[in-house]
Parts: C-alpha cells; structure tokens; sequence
C-alpha cells in the first residue's frame, strides 16, 4: 500500500469514483404502478416488504441467518470470482446490521402507544440487465428522520471513452486500451470492456439537532476486456457533519478511524484524512461540510486480499465510531431554535450535494436512474435565510468557528474526560 500512497496526494478525484459513488446511491428500481415488482427470483423476505407483493409469514424467515443467505443469494451471482463473494457479503452482511440498529433505536425511542418507523425496503431486480440491488430508507421516525443505506452490484458495457477516463490512475488498463487501438488501426476488431462495481452507500439524518449527521461509502470496481479482469480497485470512506459543535465526538469518532487506518499502515490515516478533509469542502461557502473522517479511491497497489481486509475493518468499524455518539444525544432537550438551525445547516448540506458531489451530479445524467434513490441523501428538514449570523459566542457560532477554520487532529487531542483526569492529577 505504500507505493500507492506515494501517489496519492497528486492523484485527481474524478469519473471513475463518480462512477462507483453514484451506482450505490442510485439504485436503479423497476416501478408498477405504485409497487415494485420483483422478478420470480427476488428472495421471500424482501418481497414481503416491496409494496403489495405478498410473502411468507414470519414464522418463516424467522432466523437472522435465514435472512442474510437469502440477502446473498439475491445479490450474487453464480460465475461470481471469490473476491466479487467476499465484498457481496461483507456489504450486504453490513446493511443488514445497519437496518437492525436503526430499527432497534425506532423501537427504543418510540413512545408507548406510537407505531415505530421501521426501515423500508426497495428492490431493483434487472438481472437479465446486469443490474441488481437493495435499497434501505426510512424518513419521519424519532430518531433517524432520514437515511438510506443502498447496495448496488452492476455489471454492465463500457463505452471506449469511459474505459479511457477510468484509466488514469491505472497503468494496465492504459496498456489494454493501447493494445486495443493498435488492433483496431490493423483492422481487428477489440474484444468489448465491462464493468463490475459492487457498493454499499449510507447517509443518516438524525432528527435530534444535537446528533450529527453521517455518511459512508464503500466500494469495489472491476474493468474487464474478454472476460478477463485489466484493473480493479477499491475506494470509500467515511465522515461526520455535526449541527451543533462537540468536540468529543469528532475525537472518538477520528479516533475510531485512526485505529482501523494504523492497524494497516500509520501512514494511511493522515492521507486520508486530508482527502477527505479536501472533498468535503463548501467552496462557495468557504467552510468545511463538517468534522470530516477518512476517502480514499483507487486502491489498487498491493494485495488484493490485504486491501480487501483494510475496507472490511473500515466498514465493520462504522457502527462503534457512530451510534454510540448518536445513542448519546437523544435524551437530551433541544428548542424549537435549535431545529430551525438544524434546517440551515440541512440546507448547507444540500447546497455540497448538489453542487459539488460527483456522484450526486453524475446520477442526474444516467439514462433510466431512479432519481429518488440519487436524492436519497438529501434531508427532510432544510432552511435558507439571507445572511443568517448567529450570535458572537453562542453554540451556533461555534460550529462557524471550526467549519471556517483549518482542519484539525482530532484524533491527536483529549476528550473532555481525558482533560479532567489530566488536571485532577496535576
């Protein structure tokens, strides 16, 4: 992994991850009338949730085990190479959990009497297609007033002049594509180029202002020529946009990060923490779109099985570096003022998605997209005003404070426990 990084830095963020970023948010579902159907393949449980189809009862499904071999089984496919299986189950193994904790906080949180929001389930089943995914969304519940977590495996035809825009950042597939030029100037005709992308996309809105909102993606890309595999590589990350400033959670949630990052090379946390501290910045607004975590794409250099092992300690890290911070606000009193600085600080994040997220903008141009799915990250709850500045010294300058300034180590700095045992033994 180190001779990637060594080029890291002067690497462009550009087609290929908007590529790999959009199909997993984009999750391209099949509409009748105002159901989904599902082809007569698509797994009992899943069919149970997708408008009007009937399914079996409970009683039937009724083993979690049950569940995530029928979850696999649908997204897999049986010519599927080990590492296609490894990155399928570990996504649709990480959805899964994701649905269960979110359901299980709805159930926590809902008062006795009410009817828990529970996550809804979407099916895209265009086998025939290429095309097959999951999506997972839920808006309106008392804790989470918006999220989806989508998972897309796309295998598809690759246009000549995106084979060339993927090629960048990878030496074999510019030597392919030369040999197929040469070919084709001697009048033989090239073998076609396909895609194989696997990705599990997530944003959660909480309702509570003082819960900061969350965002991940995880994703493996394959470029093949004549069924043959010339470039592959794998890309994420992972962040945090706080609506009111606690400095605590940026530092457990960096430090969650770090952790992963380190057990695989202390070099990789700071480089992608700048990545992504260079990402997901509002130009136009000069501030930061929040705390920020770790991106990288186009991981590639190295052992296939060992990068495989990094993304899955990253993705598996995501439920302990978010939900107890979550878990920690929802019993906390928040104002009517303090939501309405939620909707602004919504709308900030919905001015970054829509002008400057390529995975976002790349959605808006594919032929046959379901546009819900590409707008899923968008929030509920959003408020524009002219020239809004909050008080000098109130919370909500706080939170300018840090967006508008540098970039900081979270990660290096002490909780606010860890500076009281400090003083206490000083």
């Amino acid at each position: 992994m180190a001779a990637f990084l060594r080029g890291l830095r002067s690497r462009a963020y550009g087609t290929v991850a908007a590529v790999a970023s959009t199909t997993t948010f984009a999750v391209f579902t099949m509409w009748h009338g105002d159901s989904l159907v599902p082809d007569s393949k698509t797994p009992h449980f899943l069919a149970r949730h997708i408008g009007n189809c009937d399914g079996p009862n409970d009683s039937t499904i009724s083993k979690p085990s049950d569940i995530l071999t029928e979850h696999l089984s649908f997204l897999r496919s049986e010519d599927d190479s080990p590492i296609r299986r490894s990155v399928v189950e570990l996504l649709g193994r990480m959805q899964l959990e994701i649905r269960d904790r979110v359901n299980a906080l709805e159930d926590k949180h809902t008062p006795d009497g009410d009817e828990p929001v529970h996550v809804n389930i979407d099916i895209d089943d265009r086998r025939s297609q290429g095309k097959r995914g999951i999506a997972m969304t839920i808006q309106e519940g008392k804790v989470i007033e918006k999220g989806g977590f989508n998972i897309t495996v796309m295998s598809k035809k690759l246009s000549p002049g995106m084979a060339r825009q993927m090629s960048a950042n990878h030496s074999a597939l510019r030597k392919t594509l030369e040999d197929a030029t040469s070919k084709e100037k001697d009048g033989t005709e090239p073998e076609d180029f396909h895609m194989w992308v696997c990705g599990l996309s997530l944003i959660l809105h909480p309702r509570h202002p003082l819960a900061a909102t969350v965002h991940l993606n995880y994703r493996y890309f394959e470029v093949l020529q004549g069924g043959k595999v010339v470039a592959w590589w794998f890309g994420g990350g992972n962040d945090l946009t706080p609506i009111y400033f606690d400095a605590d959670d940026a530092i457990k949630f960096h430090r969650t990060l770090k952790d992963v990052c380190d057990k695989h090379g202390e070099e990789l946390y700071p480089q992608f923490k700048t990545w992504a501290d260079e990402y997901f910045y509002h130009k136009a607004r000069k501030e930061a779109r929040g705390v920020g975590g770790i991106f990288f794409d186009d991981l590639s250099s190295g052992s296939k099985a060992d990068l495989f092992e990094f993304v899955k300690d990253c993705i598996e890290a995501f439920p302990r570096a978010y939900f107890p911070l979550l878990e920690s606000k929802l019993e906390q009193p928040y104002s009517d003022a303090m939501r309405e600085w939620q909707g602004l600080r919504h709308g900030r994040y919905v001015e970054f998605n829509l002008i400057y997220d390529r995975g976002t903008k790349f959605g808006f141009h594919v032929p046959g997209v379901n546009i819900e799915s590409v707008l899923v990250s968008l929030p509920i709850n959003c408020r524009w005003e002219y020239k809004n500045v909050p008080k000098p010294f109130s919370a909500e300058a706080e939170l300018l404070q840090v967006l508008t300034g540098p970039p900081q180590d979270w990660a290096a700095m002490r909780t606010s426990d860890e500076a009281k045992q400090s003083a206490r033994r000083q």
